[in-house]
């Protein structure tokens, strides 16, 4: 409906999120938006259009903004 990148993450072990992203169509890079934010980052992995990725709780906030930043 909205045709947008989605990021989603839970909570897996205290204080760290497991997440995983996809793009709708082959013009979104997720690996470009994730390296936007590496420094957050534990780790990610993946390709243009499904992702993977490790951050800490802490860090949920800053990754959102620059995210935003990208976008």
């Amino acid at each position: 409906e909205y045709n947008c990148p989605v990021y989603v993450g839970a909570e897996h072990v205290e204080g760290k999120l497991v997440c995983s992203a996809r793009a709708p169509s082959e013009s979104d890079n997720l690996q470009l938006s994730l390296g936007h934010s590496a420094s957050l980052l534990n780790r990610f992995g993946g390709h243009k259009q499904a992702a993977g990725f490790e951050i800490e709780l802490t860090h949920a906030e800053k990754f959102r903004d620059r995210l935003h930043e990208y976008y």
